[in-house]
């Protein structure tokens, strides 16, 4: 699960400078990186707005927008009982 995420695009990378990578950014991090640098500004980093929409999802930009902040993912829990004890080197005792 991701919690205090601000979603956002990245601009002006790749080897030509042109071209925008959709990522993530910790909540923290991005406050720090935008207070304390006077290299990156709010043009290379914008988490308001998306300029690509996500693939897949009609209303998507909806959801990253809205204010709510961070950006939430269930992850699944494996219930089997096998803990993989097969690596796991024991002393014997007598």
């Amino acid at each position: 699960m991701y919690t205090n995420a601000v979603a956002g695009t990245i601009h002006n990378t790749g080897p030509n400078g042109n071209e925008q990578q959709d990522t993530i950014f910790h909540k923290y991090c991005y406050d720090t990186v935008m207070a304390n640098s006077k290299q990156v500004t709010p043009a290379h980093l914008i988490p308001a707005e998306r300029d690509v929409a996500i693939k897949g999802s009609a209303n998507s930009d909806d959801s990253i927008n809205s204010g709510k902040g961070g950006v939430k993912r269930s992850l699944e829990e494996d219930d089997s009982d096998s803990d993989g004890d097969d690596d796991v080197k024991r002393v014997k005792t007598d």
